[in-house]
């Protein structure tokens, strides 16, 4: 056998090569065994030889992400890559990728972001947050802001900050000089931290995003987004809570918070804001 499409013959039984690379096996004669792919290996199988894929690694897995497991078959099988945010659970006999269990009541983390020496502290999503995908968004801010108010701004699916006069807020500051009630109405932003009772604090303030789309203020303005607070400052403590909306559209997405300082001081650096979301039922 030297050339393509030889004939190869023995003991009165022939066989028609006809590619480079056959072979000849035998089953109840002898037989051409086409050459396999590239890649394949020679096994038995049915009592057969038989060009087979080997399932490595390099074979079956297609995308970053992707986790390589032992099905029922058995062989290595691929599991695509879950969703941001999955946790890799095990169903009757398989692993599989699922949203964490606990409904509305588990929260998961998003980002952390870190301030700069600068009097606006902004911290924009790397990916934009659907409403589909929280009940409601948590931010814990740990640091100091310098004097002045600390007031926050949210951004919708604008992709830019709510800055116009679609807020109002009210609060409730208690210190060793009593108690005071702040609101503010329709202004620019929320004032999570009051500047007179709480300039320069040191503390941990703790704010929840849920947004109500279709339901603006009753003027054909959409999609109200109700914010609460409370702060532990080194002296005095706060609550409050309040709403803005959006005048131009539903709101379908949060896309980041917007921190600012009312008399334009710097926050210390290395304050943190962390972002959660918590999961709907």
């Amino acid at each position: 056998m030297g050339f393509n499409g030889d004939l190869y013959q023995e003991s009165g039984a022939s066989v028609v090569m006809t590619t480079k690379g056959d072979m000849v096996d035998y089953n109840t004669e002898r037989q051409r065994l086409g050459i396999g792919s590239a890649n394949q290996i020679l096994q038995v199988k049915s009592s057969l030889p038989s060009w087979e894929t080997v399932p490595l690694a390099d074979t079956v897995l297609t995308t970053a992400g992707d986790v390589l497991y032992e099905n029922a078959t058995p062989e290595l099988a691929r599991l695509p890559k879950g969703n941001l945010n999955d946790v890799l659970t095990m169903g009757a006999s398989l692993p599989a990728w699922s949203a964490p269990a606990g409904g509305g009541g588990s929260y998961v983390f998003l980002e952390s972001f870190t301030a700069t020496a600068s009097s606006t502290f902004t911290c924009t999503l790397s990916s934009p947050i659907a409403l589909a995908d929280f009940s409601r968004l948590v931010g814990v801010f740990r640091g100091k802001y310098g004097a002045g108010a600390l007031e926050l701004q949210l951004s919708n699916n604008l992709a830019q900050p709510l800055t116009a006069s679609h807020y109002v807020w009210s609060s409730n500051v208690l210190s060793s000089t009593g108690a005071t009630a702040v609101h503010g109405s329709g202004v620019d932003h929320f004032e999570l931290v009051n500047s007179t009772t709480d300039a320069g604090a040191r503390g941990l303030n703790v704010f929840e995003v849920i947004v109500l789309p279709t339901q603006g203020d009753g003027g054909g303005l959409p999609s109200d987004m109700m914010c609460d607070w409370q702060w532990a400052g080194e002296r005095t403590s706060i609550s409050g809570g309040g709403y803005t909306y959006n005048n131009t559209g539903n709101i379908t997405h949060i896309n980041g918070f917007f921190l600012t300082n009312s008399l334009g001081n710097n926050f210390e650096v290395n304050s943190v804001l962390e972002v959660y979301k918590v999961q709907k039922s």
